[in-house]
């Protein structure tokens, strides 16, 4: 009803259930909707978390090329908002 950060919020909630249910492309469809409107309103913790789940998808999909641009991606949104999460994307081997 107008809140688009929640709506952000929503859609990448679904990305991540999606992807828990084998569901990578549907999953990147969520993502990338949810990327789109956390850009368009500036809510750069939703476009952290929408890079994060794109890479999640891709890494999974085995496309290790994308993946490694979505998590360079949602590192640098992490670390700019100094969120733990920062942590958890330096973690993952494909963002080395």
């Amino acid at each position: 009803m107008g809140d688009q950060s929640g709506q952000a919020e929503a859609l990448n909630g679904l990305g991540e259930v999606l992807l828990a249910a084998g569901q990578a492309a549907r999953a990147v469809a969520q993502h990338r909707e949810a990327l789109s409107l956390a850009s368009k309103i500036g809510d750069k913790y939703e476009q952290a978390r929408a890079e994060s789940g794109l890479a999640h998808s891709y890494q999974v999909a085995g496309d290790i090329g994308r993946a490694r641009h979505h998590w360079e991606q949602a590192l640098a949104l992490y670390t700019s908002l100094g969120v733990p999460e920062a942590d958890h994307v330096r973690a993952q081997p494909a963002a080395r």
